[in-house]
């Protein structure tokens, strides 16, 4: 998904892809940026899962379910999810901050 590209298909995120953010053992995630009615814009974070088997869609599946019913201050809200031609992804709000990885090796 190149940073500059519009997304294609009308089932894609609804949200402009400024950079890649990481790849890892489930999934990649691209912070991106959406337009909101106001006018505003809202940094948000898309995520795709890297394995395509069945058991891996129904897991992102169910994350997707799980997120969508939590609603707390410290948890990212699920902003939109969907299918396109790329496959399953879901936006969630981006949290700026240190990288948890980093925190906990320091």
């Amino acid at each position: 998904m190149p940073a500059d590209a519009p997304p294609h298909d009308p089932d894609a995120p609804r949200a402009r892809v400024l950079r890649p953010l990481a790849v890892g053992g489930m999934g990649a995630l691209w912070l991106a940026e959406r337009a909101l009615p106001s006018g505003a814009t809202q940094r948000a974070v898309i995520k795709r899962p890297l394995a395509r088997d069945e058991a891996a869609l129904a897991r992102f599946a169910d994350e997707v379910r799980a997120l969508a019913r939590v609603e707390h201050a410290n948890v990212a809200r699920l902003l939109d999810a969907g299918r396109d031609g790329e496959g399953p992804w879901m936006l969630v709000e981006y949290v700026d901050g240190a990288d948890l990885g980093a925190v906990l090796a320091s």
